[in-house]
């Protein structure tokens, strides 16, 4: 499995607030806006993705999900399951637009809290709260599907 390596591109094309010091020194207040992103890594080697990298994508608006679904799960102790509540977000597919062109994933693993050990079929059941035999996952499994190209005519 690669590690998602992934640059974020700064749009220089304009200025941005500065400030200047008595010896003129000068300190940017502001960072560059951003311009885009570029997947580094071979995506076809990406296994993973980190909830905190799609939702950091979306928020800056250079990641989309297909099929999302909102899903909520206990996480207290056992005497007052709900008294913490995770929240995930399921999905078909993550995809990334980079300045290269999307790239997208097809989601296999949901962030979800599993019965431990067990796969992601095994339901979490009341005893398994009880012997605090759960896990977290905060990731996306994933198989990068290359785009399709176009047929060529003649």
């Amino acid at each position: 499995m690669s590690v998602l390596e992934l640059r974020r591109l700064a749009d220089k094309s304009g200025s941005r607030l500065a400030q200047v010091d008595g010896d003129g020194n000068v300190t940017p207040l502001e960072p560059w806006p951003l311009a885009g992103v570029r997947i580094e890594s071979d995506p076809a080697e990406i296994a993973a993705l980190t909830t905190t990298v799609v939702a950091d994508g979306r928020r800056e608006g250079w990641v989309t999900v297909e099929g999302e679904q909102v899903v909520h799960r206990p996480g207290g102790p056992p005497s007052n399951l709900w008294a913490v509540t995770h929240t995930f977000v399921h999905a078909d597919a993550i995809v990334f637009h980079t300045v290269d062109g999307d790239v997208r994933f097809r989601v296999t693993h949901q962030p979800d809290k599993y019965a431990d050990p067990g796969d992601d079929q095994t339901p979490v059941t009341d005893e398994a709260y009880a012997a605090g035999a759960t896990r977290v996952d905060w990731w996306y499994g994933v198989r990068y599907e290359p785009a399709e190209l176009p047929e060529l005519e003649g």
